[in-house]
């Protein structure tokens, strides 16, 4: 059941108004609602989680929307943000696609790139590759604008995550399959090319079988036979 906004709002647990003056920590006269703005949405963000931003967020209006969004990250649901960023008001994208890379949740800004505002693509997806988040920037490669898609290859390469190239290498452009194929090999990341053999395009099955087996990795050719065609 769908709960109400009121159930977060200056009602205590005892359902008592809470709109009594205090004296606030700077000293003067204010409500409780009042002390209690920053921290009103505390609560909810308990509660609720993750759905907090997508059942709640529209009504918290004139609270500082960068404190909760912030609380959010910190609970460990940043993927809610990053899905609904564009509902909060005041934000620095840049500042918040940083903290959810820093958190290791950088497969949400690549999944949601498009929704945030102002960002260096090239930038976001060199800090996610840093962070281990190769594999969604492959998977998300469309999402980036103005990238040199050999330069990420190469560079989710090096990182030792190749897996993820062959695994989404018709995302994608310009590549030359066969030197792909070659650098996967060499960096004895081979079982990606056997397991992933059927998206790689123009290559000899044959030369491919025998370069891991030279590498002493023939086994991924037995574990991956069938993807192997015209061998003897």
């Amino acid at each position: 059941m769908t709960k109400n906004f009121e159930e977060f709002s200056i009602f205590d647990n005892k359902g008592e108004n809470m709109e009594g003056e205090i004296h606030g920590k700077d000293g003067k006269k204010r409500t409780v609602a009042d002390e209690t703005k920053e921290s009103i949405a505390d609560k909810p963000i308990e509660k609720e989680g993750g759905y907090f931003v997508k059942r709640y967020l529209s009504q918290f209006q004139g609270l500082d929307h960068k404190s909760i969004a912030d609380k959010i990250i910190e609970k460990g649901w940043g993927e809610s943000v990053a899905r609904h960023i564009s509902q909060f008001q005041g934000l620095d994208h840049k500042s918040i696609a940083d903290k959810l890379i820093e958190k290791r949740l950088g497969g949400s800004v690549a999944e949601n790139l498009s929704q945030f505002q102002g960002l260096d693509h090239k930038s976001i997806a060199d800090k996610i590759i840093k962070k281990g988040g190769s594999y969604f920037v492959a998977k998300h490669l469309s999402q980036f604008q103005g990238l040199d898609h050999k330069s990420i290859a190469d560079k989710i390469i090096e990182k030792g995550w190749g897996g993820s190239v062959a695994e989404n290498l018709s995302r994608f452009q310009g590549l030359d399959h066969k030197s792909i194929a070659d650098k996967l090999i060499e960096k004895r990341l081979g079982e990606s090319v056997a397991e992933n053999l059927s998206r790689f395009q123009g290559l000899d099955h044959k030369s491919i079988a025998d370069k891991l087996i030279e590498k002493g990795l023939g086994h991924f050719v037995t574990r991956h036979i069938s993807q192997f065609q015209g061998l003897d």
